[in-house]
């Protein structure tokens, strides 16, 4: 900026001086006051010529600076194929337009990706001129939109191209900096995948190799990463230095480029992530660091983008620790976990399977089943940060991580207006406890909690009893804090990890009897409303039916397990043998498949039911629940609730809409606790008009409120 004010000075000082006087230093204070009859001395013709030049030189320092911000640079088709050409444009500012530009373009072979830390990023390009004059692919003439064509014997699978527009032919290096770059990438499709569950095996079922069709394997979206092959391992099984606090675990050693449904997003940061397991388990956890100026757009598992766009992705490997005997849920557990708590609502993270590829060599698919681009089946979590708070439409607040009971500062959006606010007091007095109603009641936001603390108690989410694996939020809103899960993937069981003693239980918040009725209160509600039978056994289908689609046809869930249950890197030394091992999906069966893990989930959550009944809800005992009749002709639906109860007062109907997934259609379910119509009635019965419902399937639930306000419990849904 310094040397585009002093080009622009000296091109001014251009205009003012007399051409025959030379500008020498001690001259300026001569040069401003010089007499008007010098000035009429100076030749028209001279003086044109000086305009010309300084306007010139000015234009041309500052032309780059200005179309670097204002030209809008697009590429069709979006996704080119290696037989497609591919149209660049760029719409640059004015009237006037220029009527020539001049198109840079890179291109990146896989094998061999060019980083921007790389001498080959700044020197191997290519150029093309853009014209506006309706030939060389341009549309129109003189119509501000410039066009260049890149022909198809340019474009090649796999490849990556990179381009951005300048005025000139030739750049300067700091026009090449400052200059907004784009790219695309030339993808035929994924392949089908050929490979065995266990290639060595003496068992003609293990090794004899299936084929895995493209159309199974894309099923959820494709996520391509693009690096270099030596860091890609480096990052995944041979860091630098091993282990978690090793001084590096949270720093991004290495770049790459992202590429999710036709937008490239160029020289990101990738490493491992997780705690003290990162390198352990063979198949290994990424994070993805974006730039801000090209933050992430996921969308969900019926391809709606979320809310808000991501700073960071985090990809779970879909693989349980080997002593767990869990391995083959495939993401279930995670997936579900954070359902259940978003659902009972309790801000959790959102969730969706993708299809992870990385192309790091020239070849996509190698002799060997275990080399090449596919990688398998991966869940992409959601990140704990200020995009979080967006996307749950909390109120701005200030998020903390929580390990060993320390916070670490990941977001402030409020000031610390009021000690309540300041995490190290809040933390100090939860371990210290014998905290009154008082100190509950002015800094826990207690509904949210008891709903986190009830679905923590429903999937057995125990590991977090060593002051890790949740988020503190401050909400500014509300001036309270909440609980956020994290980690959730040791659930589901009944001898994973953990004790549950999060800090609200350690510091005794139950042991007050009006909190623990509360709590039981919710609890219940969730028990009636999600975690039961019905609606469990829908949430568990539906999530399977993601990944694993049809039992009688192979799919991603099953290429996933023929990956990476028998890889090399399992029972290597890059893993650690009791986490990662080989032979260890589907309960150690390798007749085994996925399921037996959706049957077993089934069962776990039924079995989990009756645990919260007879052991968390044994001694709360509100009123019975009422029971409800139906009655129906052709225009109305009429509902009646019969109950015992002395004292009832008014009634409660929730109607909820019930709808199944539809994934070819991109349809999402509902669920009954998402029911969004809550009647309040003194009347026991309720009619309904058919014409006032959408056709589908519904069910109603009622309960009683008495004088004192004690409610009973829901009575059991009628479906119609």
């Amino acid at each position: 900026m310094n040397f585009m004010i002093a080009i622009f000075s000296w091109s001014w000082m251009c205009l003012v001086r007399p051409v025959d006087r030379p500008l020498k230093q001690g001259n300026f204070e001569r040069m401003a006051m010089f007499s008007f009859k010098s000035r009429v001395k100076v030749s028209i013709r001279k003086r044109a010529h000086q305009l010309s030049t300084a306007l010139g030189l000015i234009f041309w320092i500052l032309t780059p600076c200005l179309f670097a911000t204002d030209i809008r640079m697009d590429h069709s088709p979006r996704s080119p194929r290696s037989e497609d050409s591919v149209r660049v444009t760029a719409q640059v500012p004015g009237p006037p337009y220029p009527t020539e530009m001049w198109l840079h373009y890179q291109i990146v072979k896989p094998g061999q990706y060019i980083a921007r830390t790389d001498p080959e990023f700044t020197t191997r390009w290519e150029t093309v001129r853009l014209s506006d004059d309706g030939t060389l692919g341009d549309q129109r003439a003189n119509d501000g939109i410039l066009s260049a064509t890149l022909p198809s014997r340019l474009q090649q699978n796999r490849h990556l191209t990179r381009y951005f527009v300048s005025p000139n032919h030739t750049v300067t290096e700091t026009e090449f900096e400052e200059s907004q770059k784009k790219a695309y990438f030339v993808y035929d499709g994924v392949p089908d995948f050929l490979a065995a569950i266990n290639p060595r095996s003496h068992n003609t079922k293990l090794s004899t190799p299936k084929r895995f069709p493209s159309e199974a394997l894309t099923r959820v979206p494709v996520y391509h990463l693009i690096s270099k092959n030596d860091w890609i391992e480096e990052a995944t099984w041979k860091p630098r230095r091993r282990g978690y606090r090793s001084g590096n675990d949270h720093q991004y050693e290495h770049t790459g480029t992202l590429v999710y449904d036709g937008i490239v997003y160029d020289h990101i940061q990738f490493r491992a992530r997780g705690g003290g397991w990162r390198h352990a388990m063979g198949k290994n956890m990424w994070k993805i660091n974006f730039h801000r100026e090209q933050p992430f757009q996921a969308k969900d598992n019926f391809g709606k983008p979320y809310r808000s766009t991501w700073d960071k992705l985090n990809l779970g490997a879909c693989i349980q620790q080997g002593q767990y005997r869990m391995r083959g849920e495939h993401g279930m557990f995670d997936a579900l976990t954070y359902r259940l708590f978003n659902l009972a609502g309790t801000p959790a993270p959102r969730t969706h399977w993708i299809h992870f590829r990385i192309v790091d060599d020239e070849h996509e698919a190698l002799k060997s089943q275990y080399e090449g681009d596919f990688w398998g089946l991966y869940l992409a979590v959601e990140n704990i940060d200020e995009f979080f708070i967006h996307e749950h439409d909390l109120a701005q607040g200030n998020l903390y991580k929580i390990e060993n009971l320390q916070p670490h500062e990941r977001y402030l959006g409020v000031p610390f207006h009021s000690p309540i606010s300041n995490p190290y007091p809040f933390i100090r007095s939860l371990s210290r406890g014998g905290l009154d109603e008082t100190w509950w009641q002015e800094r826990v936001d207690l509904d949210r909690y008891y709903r986190y603390r009830s679905i923590l108690e429903c999937v057995r989410h125990y590991d977090v009893a060593h002051g890790k694996n949740y988020f503190f939020l401050f909400d500014g809103g509300q001036a309270r804090w909440l609980q956020i899960p994290w980690d959730v993937d040791l659930t589901w069981t009944d001898y994973m990890y953990g004790t549950g003693r999060e800090p609200f239980q350690r510091a005794q918040i139950f042991r007050n009897k009006t909190r623990e009725d509360a709590y039981h209160y919710q609890l219940t509600e969730i028990r009636d409303l999600l975690f039961n039978s019905l609606s469990m056994n829908q949430l568990i289908d539906d999530h399977a039916a993601i990944i694993d689609p049809a039992i009688d046809s192979l799919s991603l869930a099953d290429a996933d397990r023929a990956m990476w249950d028998f890889h090399p890197i399992m029972n290597s030394r890059y893993s650690m043998p009791h986490q990662a091992g080989q032979g260890q999906f589907y309960f150690q069966r390798p007749e085994g498949s996925f399921e037996d893990m959706v049957s077993y989930m089934k069962d776990f959550a039924r079995q989990r039911q009756h645990w919260v009944d007879k052991n968390l809800l044994r001694g709360y005992r509100p009123a019975n629940a009422p029971e409800l009749k139906m009655e129906q002709s052709n225009r109305t639906f009429r509902f009646s609730a019969n109950h015992e109860a002395e004292n009832t007062v008014r009634w409660e109907w929730r109607l909820a809409r019930i709808q199944t997934q539809d994934l070819h259609r991109r349809r999402a379910p509902l669920y009954e606790i998402e029911g969004d119509i809550l009647k309040q009635e003194h009347s026991d019965s309720v009619q309904m008009s058919r014409s006032e419902l959408e056709p589908g399937t519904y069910r109603i639930r009622a309960r009683g409120v008495r004088q004192d306000g004690e409610k009973t419990r829901w009575s059991k849904s009628i479906e119609f």
